[in-house]
């Protein structure tokens, strides 16, 4: 192996639940994004089966998003999308007119992290080639300084420190930013919404919309995303008091997640997919903010003819099975414990495991990934794979 295809030595940095994060040694400016077949759910990894395509196809995904949102062109033909007309009109116009989508979006595109494909030799990749390589395709980015906070229990409630933010180049705001723009049965915002109806008025809405009914304009939903054990909804106050950001910065954060949520909703209907919700991560540098982590199937709420796609296919296959009561149960039990072991103790207390999928799922999930690649990218980067039309109708309700 002559030295330019030398593979680069990878420090691991973190593996989460959809993919892994690598510092190249010979590259500490950057940090490398790595899919699998594998994938969790309910928080449990890895499930019993691999999904044939996934890591290719998410990683390429990815990439594709990215760069549409940074070309300034797409931006500029948004406002006159037809599928915008699904919302308010006034409220659209606001949006035009904030120098948020006029001075920066439209003349810029979006500010991201992203620095394109690579090869395990750190050889820049086109999509065709990640898809083409024998070896694994890695998504290239900026790393952002991470910031956790102190726990403390102060009058019997837990609760966590982050202090005023420190100099930082790039820095990653604690914050997970979630757009719902309708709602879809089992929704956890319809849960939210049913068992708090004071949070209809926080939200300026007056009714639950009925399921598969679009809301008027995005909605906006904050969250925090370092703290364990489990995500707990912020109001807007706490969001920006976490954020560490000026109240400026703040507002412009909130444009980019609304002007984010349109011009997806836009790119998937000209594709006759439907997005419903997504999850959305920022950093702040002195540039401003900066779209990080990565946009993906697995990270949005997407259907085609009223069918989920992404691995909550997957999920409705296991809701309400005995796994996944035995998996809250473990979780709740760990949680009064102070232990974090939890899938450890589902094994062995309650001697449960997830089920391999079934044959016939497993196949459909095997080509739903590349399907759907093909089809948003609209490229046939996946030779063999059947149309996303077909695949969809193997697909569990």
């Amino acid at each position: 192996m002559t030295e330019s295809h030398k593979v680069l030595e990878l420090s691991s940095m973190y593996e989460g639940s959809t993919k892994h994060v690598w510092r190249p040694v010979e590259r500490e400016d950057r940090l490398w994004f790595q899919y699998d077949d594998s994938y969790s759910m309910f928080g449990w990894r890895p499930m019993p089966d691999l999904i044939a395509g996934r890591a290719k196809s998410l990683t390429v995904l990815a990439s594709f998003f990215f760069e549409h949102l940074s070309d300034p062109i797409s931006w500029k033909q948004l406002p006159v999308s037809p599928a915008l007309k699904s919302f308010r009109s006034d409220w659209l116009e606001a949006r035009w007119a904030h120098l948020t989508y006029s001075h920066v979006l439209a003349e810029h595109g979006l500010p991201s992290h992203y620095q394109g494909l690579v090869a395990a030799d750190g050889t820049p990749l086109t999509m065709a080639e990640a898809v083409g390589t024998a070896g694994s395709a890695y998504i290239e980015v900026l790393p952002a300084v991470v910031t956790r906070p102190e726990a403390y229990t102060l009058l019997g409630q837990k609760v966590f420190y982050y202090g005023p933010p420190g100099p930082a180049t790039r820095r990653l705001l604690p914050l997970e930013v979630v757009f719902h723009l309708g709602i879809r049965q089992k929704d956890h915002l319809r849960r939210r919404l049913e068992a708090d109806p004071g949070y209809l008025e926080a939200l300026d809405i007056k009714k639950i919309p009925e399921d598969g009914q679009l809301f008027d304009r995005p909605l906006l939903e904050f969250f925090p995303r370092i703290e364990p054990p489990h995500r707990r909804r912020l109001l807007v106050q706490e969001a920006l008091v976490i954020s560490g950001l000026t109240g400026g910065q703040f507002e412009e954060l909130i444009e980019t997640a609304y002007n984010i949520a349109l011009a997806l909703y836009a790119l998937f209907s000209q594709r006759r997919i439907e997005l419903w919700q997504g999850k959305l991560e920022f950093a702040i540098s002195a540039e401003g903010l900066m779209l990080v982590d990565c946009l993906e199937p697995d990270e949005l709420l997407i259907t085609c003819n009223d069918k989920r796609l992404s691995k909550d296919a997957v999920e409705m296959f296991y809701r309400g099975t005995p796994w996944e009561a035995a998996v809250q149960e473990a979780k709740t039990k760990a949680e009064a414990m102070g232990r974090r072991d939890w899938q450890d103790m589902c094994r062995s207390a309650l001697r449960a495991e997830p089920e391999p999928l079934p044959s016939e799922l497993r196949t459909a999930l095997d080509h739903l990934y590349p399907a759907l690649a093909n089809h948003v990218l609209r490229r046939n980067l996946f030779d063999g794979v059947p149309p996303l039309d077909d695949v969809v109708t193997r697909l569990p309700p």
